[in-house]
C-alpha cells in the first residue's frame, strides 16, 4: 500500500496507539519489532496477507470493540446495549453517525479517537509532535531511540518514492526535535542520523 493508505490503516485500527499520524509514522520508522518489514519497496504490515487493506469504518470499530470486550469483559458490551436499549447492528449504525460514542465510558476512549474523522482519518501528514495534546494525557511523545532494527536505519534499495519522501521527513523530525530524543540514548541518535542522511541522499541520486 501507499504510504497514505497504510497511515489511515493504522489510525483506523490502532487507535490506543497511533493518535495520530506522526504516531504512525513514528511507529513504522522507529520503533523496533513493530510488525512492518520492507518488502518490496513498501512498509508491509506481517499480518496483511490475511487482512489486508485499509478497513471500513464499522470494521474498525469491530475490531477495536473485540478487543476492549476481550480484555475486560466485565465493563462490556451487552451492558452497554441493555442499558441504553439498543441491538448491535443499531449501535453500528449510531456510532457511525458519532452519536453516541461518548455515552459508556468503559470502552469511551478509543471509540471516540476512532470517530474524529476531520482531525485524524482524513487528515494523513504528520506535522508536528504537539498536534491534538488533549488525547495525549497517558504518555507524552517520545522518539523512539534508532537502531540498526529501525525501518528507518534500514532502507532499501527498492524503495518506492512515497516511502522515500516519508523516510526522509522522519528523518528531518528525528534530527529537529532533540528533546523527544531518550535521554539515555543521545549518542545512537548522534550515530545513525548521518548514516541515514547519506542512505537517503543515495536513493534519491537512483530515482
Amino acid at each position: 500500500m501507499n504510504v497514505k493508505d497504510t497511515v489511515k490503516r493504522s489510525l483506523m485500527l490502532y487507535p490506543s496507539i497511533t493518535v495520530n499520524a506522526l504516531d504512525a509514522y513514528e511507529h513504522m520508522f522507529c520503533v523496533i519489532g513493530n510488525g512492518f518489514e520492507w518488502k518490496d519497496g513498501e512498509l508491509v504490515e506481517l499480518s496483511e496477507e490475511k487482512d489486508a487493506g485499509v478497513p471500513t469504518l464499522r470494521e474498525a470499530v469491530d475490531k477495536t470493540l473485540r478487543f476492549k470486550l476481550l480484555h475486560n469483559p466485565a465493563s462490556g458490551l451487552e451492558t452497554a446495549m441493555l442499558h441504553l436499549n439498543i441491538d448491535k447492528d443499531d449501535f453500528f449504525e449510531k456510532a457511525a453517525e458519532n452519536m453516541m460514542v461518548r455515552t459508556y465510558n468503559s470502552i469511551n476512549e478509543d471509540i471516540s479517537l476512532l470517530f474524529r474523522t476531520d482531525e485524524r482519518l482524513n487528515d494523513l501528514e504528520p506535522h508536528t509532535a504537539e498536534r491534538y495534546p488533549e488525547v495525549r494525557h497517558i504518555f507524552p511523545f517520545r522518539i523512539y531511540e534508532l537502531c540498526e532494527y529501525s525501518k528507518l536505519c534500514c532502507l532499501p534499495d527498492d524503495i518506492r518514492p512515497d516511502w522515500l519522501e516519508a523516510a526522509e521527513w522522519m528523518y528531518e523530525f528525528v534530527k529537529t526535535h532533540r528533546e523527544l530524543w531518550s535521554d539515555d540514548r543521545i549518542s545512537d541518535y548522534e550515530e545513525w542520523l548521518p548514516k541515514i542522511e547519506a542512505r537517503i541522499n543515495e536513493l534519491k541520486t537512483k530515482q
